[in-house]
C-alpha cells in the first residue's frame, strides 16, 4: 500500500469506493474470495461499516479504562548519521490512540490509523559514560532523550508510523479508505483483512476484529 497516493484531503462518509483503485496492495498471499452473487464492493462496504462502529465503542470504552491513550510519533530518518546518532528522529503529532492489531491502531475519535507499530519507552535513560561509553550506549541514550522530548512519557507506551506513511494519519476519514482492506472467506463467512507486505518476510493478513478482540483482552 501507498500511502503518497492519499490525498491530502481527508473527508468523512461511507462512500463506495471506485472501481479502480490508487493503492497497490501486495501482489502475493492469499488471495480476496467474497460470495458469489455479490457485489464484493457491497460487502466490504458493510464489513467496514461494522468494524468502525466497534472501534468508535471500543475507543469510547478505553478512554474510561486505565489504560491512556498513547502519544503517535512520526519517525523521520536522519540521512547519513554519525556514529553513535540515531537513524531516526521524532516529530510528534497532536493524535493518541491505542493499538488494536499488528499495524493498525485506534485513535481517541473512534478512527483508525494503519501502519503504525506500538512500543513502550524504557522508564530509564539508559546509562552512558562521556569519557568511556561506546557508541551504541550514546545512541541508546541520545534516542531515549529524544523521545522525552517528543513527549513520551518514560516507562509509557507510544505509537508511530514511518514518515513515508505520514499521510495515513488522516486516512481514517478518507471516502475511498474501504480500498486499504480485503474480504476474504474464513470459517465459511466473509472477513474484513488487511494486507500487509513485508518484503522478503512475506505478506501479513490480519483478520481487523480477531485482532481486535485479541487485543482487548489485553486492556481488559
Amino acid at each position: 500500500m501507498r500511502a503518497d497516493d492519499v490525498s491530502p484531503a481527508m473527508t468523512s462518509g461511507h462512500a463506495a469506493p471506485a472501481a479502480t483503485s490508487p493503492y497497490a496492495r501486495p501482489t502475493t498471499g492469499p488471495q480476496p474470495v467474497v460470495p458469489s452473487g455479490t457485489q464484493p464492493e457491497q460487502i466490504r462496504a458493510d464489513l467496514l461499516y461494522e468494524f468502525e462502529l466497534e472501534l468508535r465503542h471500543t475507543a469510547k470504552a478505553l478512554a474510561r479504562s486505565k489504560h491512556a491513550p498513547a502519544p503517535i510519533l512520526v519517525a523521520v530518518p536522519v540521512p547519513n548519521p554519525k556514529p553513535g546518532v540515531p537513524d531516526v528522529s521524532w516529530r510528534a503529532t497532536e493524535l493518541r490512540g491505542w493499538m488494536i492489531g499488528p499495524r493498525l491502531c485506534v485513535l481517541e475519535d473512534g478512527t483508525w490509523v494503519p501502519h503504525t507499530i506500538g512500543r513502550t519507552h524504557k522508564l530509564d535513560k539508559p546509562r552512558h559514560q562521556r569519557l568511556f561509553g561506546d557508541a551504541n550506549s550514546k545512541e541508546y541514550a541520545q534516542r531515549w532523550q529524544d523521545l522525552t522530548d517528543a513527549g513520551v512519557t518514560p516507562g509509557g507506551a507510544y505509537i508511530y508510523i514511518d514518515q513515508e506513511n505520514e499521510p495515513m494519519l488522516g486516512v481514517g476519514r478518507h471516502p475511498r479508505r474501504a480500498e486499504l482492506f480485503e474480504v476474504q472467506q474464513i470459517s465459511g463467512s466473509p472477513h474484513l483483512v488487511m494486507l500487509y507486505d513485508r518484503g522478503s518476510m512475506g505478506v501479513k493478513v490480519s483478520d481487523v476484529r480477531e485482532d481486535l478482540q485479541k487485543r482487548l483482552k489485553d486492556y481488559a
